[in-house]
């Protein structure tokens, strides 16, 4: 017993880190890149000119065409990683350079989190759990880095951040915690929904106890680098009118007609099914339908919300035709999507209970890469555990709750298990709903991180302070 409390830790730690490594050789692609779906929001920012929906190429010609600016941390990387390429390959760029960036990223995360381990023997058993959980769910994604999907930050940015978790929750750390946070929130518009995630963190789970200033300066911190990148999308006209239509017509419209029951798994099942009985579900939810004589509760912005949006600026259409359809765009502004759940529990109970069925019963094979003849269809991570992703991290999730029986194991659980669902469905409805909750699946470390908290209570009024040499 002595020699685990003395040498076990750093074997244990030196074991999972070297699981980590393994995992990672085994897993990540050796070529080809995988197409991106959402191909402009990151090749537009790039010296190089691809074409969507084709998988990519191992090197692109260089254009000389101004580029967009960067609308995410994964399209500034790539835009500077393109433009760091013209040194050693001044004719082309070749792709694994942006491979190798994301790749540095995550094993310099990494490589801090086992330092920390090694110097701190108070952390090693939290940072221990934190690598094994980190091998599973990179296996699971590496495929991400072969690609320029914009999770591919997060998945990079995945290790340094539950770093920051530790360090703030078990040592009373800002610095690290406050910059990984910022990067995660600015990897794409849907991880400002981490946001009230992080200042719980901040707020709650600092061992130190007061410290108010820091606190609120950390908070502040956070906030402005959110709603700045919020405003920055906004400003530049960032998908707003499609979220918009999806959360209340595709969102309230399968969560009234059931969905979940549906015999499907994945968002491409569930539009299929829906397409081929839409009315018998829109029949289920007629009554909530915000204009009835423009049925559309269970539709998605394509092809539906395009058309009606092509035919609302359309010559031929009459005025009151053209109001009629911005009406019904307008019904999805989250505030007046807020205000109809909350007013309504019914709805809401709809929404809740829909959304968590989904959330266990769905495939998150990666067959949302859309990349049906390159490598993410083979072999490990479309076959593997990945189809059960979301389970796994759960289960992970759920046992060390069981375990630890704090308070912060369990709001752990309860941001992963049910409160990133919701923040899926409450963002852009059911829509490619796998593929959306992936960056919260990547985050599992950071989920573990916080499970082992300092902030936690084991009995009411006890909280538990760092251990000797903490600092």
């Amino acid at each position: 017993m002595r020699f685990w409390k003395t040498s076990g830790r750093p074997v244990a730690l030196f074991v999972a880190a070297t699981v980590l490594l393994m995992t990672l050789g085994l897993t990540f692609p050796g070529k080809g890149m995988i197409n991106n779906g959402d191909f402009l929001r990151v090749h537009q920012s790039m010296p190089i000119l691809t074409k969507g929906w084709e998988p990519l190429k191992e090197e692109y010609a260089y254009r000389n065409e101004e580029q967009v600016s960067p609308d995410s941390l994964m399209a500034g990387v790539a835009q500077l990683t393109g433009i760091a390429s013209r040194v050693g390959s001044p004719k082309s760029m070749p792709m694994w350079t942006v491979s190798s960036v994301l790749l540095a990223i995550f094993l310099s995360g990494t490589f801090i989190l086992v330092r920390m381990g090694l110097t701190s023997p108070q952390l090693r058993r939290t940072i221990t759990v934190t690598v094994a959980s980190l091998s599973v769910f990179a296996g699971i994604y590496a495929v991400y880095f072969r690609s320029l999907y914009e999770e591919a930050m997060v998945l990079a940015l995945a290790p340094t951040l539950a770093a920051g978790i530790i360090a703030l929750t078990q040592e009373g750390k800002y610095r690290l915690f406050a910059l990984s946070s910022a990067a995660i929130l600015v990897c794409k518009a849907q991880m400002i929904l981490m946001l009230p995630v992080l200042l719980v963190t901040v707020l709650w789970m600092d061992p130190r106890g007061g410290r108010y200033r820091q606190k609120l300066a950390t908070c502040l911190f956070l906030t402005v680098c959110g709603f700045s990148y919020q405003a920055y999308l906004a400003h530049f006209g960032e998908m707003s009118a499609v979220n918009n239509y999806n959360r209340t017509y595709n969102g309230i419209g399968w969560a009234l007609q059931r969905s979940a029951d549906w015999p499907a798994k994945t968002f491409e099942q569930r539009l299929h099914y829906f397409s081929e009985n839409r009315l018998d579900m829109q029949a289920r939810s007629s009554i909530y339908e915000p204009d009835p004589s423009l049925p559309l509760l269970g539709t998605s912005y394509w092809p539906t919300g395009a058309e009606i949006s092509a035919e609302r600026w359309s010559p031929a259409t009459t005025a009151t035709r053209a109001v009629q359809i911005q009406n019904a765009f307008d019904a999805g502004k989250p505030h007046t999507y807020v205000m109809r759940v909350a007013s309504q529990p019914a709805l809401a109970w709809a929404l809740l209970r829909n959304t968590v069925a989904t959330a266990w019963q769905s495939d998150y094979s990666l067959s949302h890469l859309r990349s049906a003849k390159t490598i993410a269809d083979l072999g490990f991570n479309a076959d593997g555990l990945s189809r059960w992703a979301f389970q796994l991290g759960a289960l992970l999730l759920i046992v060390i709750g069981a375990v630890r029986r704090t308070a912060t194991s369990f709001f752990a659980l309860l941001c992963f298990g049910l409160i990133a669902p919701l923040f899926v469905v409450l963002g852009d409805g059911y829509y490619e709903f796998e593929k959306h909750m992936a960056p919260y699946i990547m985050l599992i470390p950071a989920f573990v991180a916080i499970q082992f908290a300092n902030g936690g209570r084991r009995r009411p009024g006890i909280l538990r302070q760092p251990e000797a040499g903490a600092s």
